[in-house]
């Protein structure tokens, strides 16, 4: 069993605090957070965190989706959805391409009210939060 200061010197590793944080982010649903965490991660940690970047990434859609009318800037939504860099970014418009997105015909407006989300049919497989 855990000391109370045992505890506190544990809490207090930069490994040990960041997946604290990254657990308080899924089980908020906290996608903001999430994804500024995952780019901030210590050491390899960010390789686990990629097995919870689909599952967040697809329920951040929905929210902006919820939340959002009738549109918004394809750069906002990229931000949103953790989408950095420009590699990342031409992925993440295939991807929201195949989410049911619409775009305006330079790319650069989310057409929110035209498009219909469903799951991406590029991910294979079932992908867990567990």
């Amino acid at each position: 069993m855990l000391t109370v200061s045992q505890n506190k010197e544990i809490c207090n590793d930069k490994c040990v605090s960041h997946a604290l944080k990254v657990r308080r982010a899924v089980a908020e649903n906290d996608f903001l957070n999430f994804f500024r965490l995952h780019t901030t991660s210590p050491l390899m940690s960010s390789y686990l965190m990629d097995h919870l970047v689909p599952t967040i990434r697809f329920n951040a859609l929905k929210t902006v989706v919820k939340s959002h009318r009738p549109n918004i800037s394809s750069n906002f939504l990229f931000d949103v959805l953790g989408f950095t860099d420009a590699d990342e970014r031409a992925e993440g418009l295939d991807w929201l391409k195949s989410c049911g997105c619409v775009f305006n015909g330079d790319e650069s407006v989310f057409l929110i009210t035209e498009s219909t989300v469903h799951s991406s049919n590029l991910e294979s497989g079932k992908n867990s939060l567990i």
